[in-house]
């Protein structure tokens, strides 16, 4: 049966992995013949043709001459309000992705519409800490953040996750404090047809997509192909963030400028996914990085971190196979030796990239992840009806 859907989200872009997998769930959902609200801080023109889009702009309090530490409690006040104040429309349940927009829509009290709460990172306190703020600023916006990530995963119906890895992530950081009901749905992506350069015709092409963002260290990526000068490779970066600058001037010091290519944000990173040989992740902190699995849906395998829950929080252990599927690092001095290693020798890379094709197209087609969806929405809204508990109207602008 067809389900009237709210997504709460950031924005709805290709900005972002998170923003781009919003704009993917709505036009994947839409195709499926739900009716999909979209309430968010922007989005995308195109979205339009699949949902309703109700746009709440953030107020610029991180710019406040006096209150700029406080801005993330700021902007959720500002945005009750601004909810509370406008219009309402029946939904039959509801997905929040995004935080600053759950005490406002769900978290009001009486509100009794079935919602499923997606938290995009591994948890808050990982992904904060690789954003680059003031500290005085970053410790309050923690707090806060945390404050909403565990009323959420007490007061969801559900708590979808992506990953088992990022399911135990969460029990780590907040232990005994909650009691989520955790759905693992393994995210979708589509799949490419292939047509890509022969590996090993020339030199190596790697690739990074990637907001370029402290956390995302691609500083470690930069440091580990100078010391591989002598071997054949060109490494293209396509994206954009804070660190650009910073990235550029580290790549200049280090020689490196006519090998290193930094294209900046691309609507449609297809392009560089077919030229590419290997797909380089060196994040400290990821959830389910959408750029692995799209590198490995065009036959593209991955470096990556291993993690080991200290320095490196990750699921990229589940989203792969070390050594058959993609390639984890210990370490940034394994880093550096296993990404010789895949420069010399191109059939190794070839044989990998197969396979995690492959492994993608079993595990990660949209057609399953929606079904998952549909089958979360069955058992809630089956569940709220057993209650005797109506769907409320959710306030929109």
């Amino acid at each position: 049966m067809p389900f009237r859907v709210l997504l709460l989200a950031g924005a709805i872009d290709r900005q972002a992995g998170s923003h781009f997998y919003h704009k993917q769930l709505i036009r994947q959902l839409a195709n499926r013949g739900h009716s999909v609200t979209a309430m968010c801080f922007n989005a995308d023109n195109d979205v339009r043709n699949y949902a309703e889009i109700h746009q709440l702009p953030l107020r610029r309090f991180h710019e406040s001459r006096f209150f700029w530490r406080f801005a993330s409690a700021l902007e959720s006040m500002d945005l009750r309000r601004r909810v509370r104040n406008n219009g309402s429309r029946n939904v039959d349940v509801v997905i929040a992705g995004e935080h600053l927009l759950i005490p406002a829509v769900v978290g009001r009290g009486g509100c009794r519409v079935p919602w499923v709460y997606l938290p995009h990172s591994l948890n808050v306190t990982s992904f904060l800490n690789t954003v680059g703020m003031p500290a005085s600023m970053k410790t309050f916006t923690i707090w806060h953040y945390r404050r909403i990530q565990a009323w959420a995963m007490r007061h969801s119906d559900c708590t979808l996750r992506f990953t088992k890895q990022s399911c135990r992530a969460l029990m780590r950081s907040y232990g005994g404090k909650v009691r989520p009901r955790f759905v693992v749905n393994p995210m979708g992506v589509e799949f490419p047809t292939i047509d890509r350069r022969t590996c090993g015709s020339g030199e190596t092409r790697i690739l990074s997509v990637s907001q370029l963002a402290p956390g995302k260290r691609l500083h470690a990526a930069i440091a580990a192909l100078s010391l591989l000068k002598n071997e054949s490779w060109h490494f293209d970066i396509v994206g954009d963030g804070v660190a650009r600058r910073e990235l550029q001037e580290m790549t200049s010091r280090m020689h490196l400028d006519g090998r290193v290519t930094f294209h900046g944000y691309q609507a449609d990173p297809s392009r560089w996914y077919r030229e590419a040989d290997l797909f380089l992740l060196p994040s400290q902190s990821e959830n389910c990085p959408l750029a692995l699995l799209e590198a490995m849906s065009f036959g593209v395998p991955c470096l990556a971190m291993k993690p080991d829950n200290a320095q490196f929080e990750s699921a990229n252990d589940e989203l792969m196979t070390d050594g058959v599927d993609g390639f984890l690092a210990a370490s940034d001095e394994h880093f550096v030796s296993l990404l010789g290693d895949c420069i010399r020798d191109p059939k190794r890379l070839h044989l990998a990239g197969q396979r995690a094709r492959e492994r993608v197209m079993n595990e990660h087609s949209w057609e399953r992840h929606i079904d998952c969806y549909e089958t979360v929405f069955e058992m809630l809204t089956s569940e709220n009806h057993s209650k005797g508990n109506p769907a409320d109207k959710v306030c929109l602008q």
